[in-house]
């Protein structure tokens, strides 16, 4: 425990003896958030045409699975992903804001 704080610890790894100051408040709330399922009722139908931000939750229905944006990257050729934590088959990198195929074959407009 540390003095004149509640709820942190320091907790050492016991393999890389690394220390590390946790806040167990926020590992409740965590804890709780991972408890309680998603709906897909509830949540954004996954498309690559849109733009997402962190922590909306998306159900794909290809994968038939329900997850958390977690990050967001931009990928080697210069689009953008959103890596999501669903919750049966884990994290995936998946394509945002892709623009649609017309607009790719008609180029840039020279004005």
């Amino acid at each position: 425990m540390v003095e004149g704080t509640t709820n942190k610890v320091w907790y050492r790894c016991p393999k890389c003896r690394h220390a590390m100051l946790l806040n167990l408040d926020d590992l409740q709330k965590e804890a709780e958030q991972k408890a309680t399922p998603l709906d897909p009722q509830s949540c954004i139908t996954y498309s690559p045409m849109r733009l997402y931000t962190v922590g909306d939750a998306i159900f794909h229905t290809e994968l038939n699975d329900v997850g958390k944006v977690t990050r967001k990257m931009r990928t080697s050729d210069g689009g953008q992903a959103i890596i999501v934590t669903f919750e049966k088959i884990g994290e995936r990198r998946l394509i945002e804001n892709l623009l649609p195929e017309e607009d790719l074959q008609a180029g840039p407009s020279l004005q």
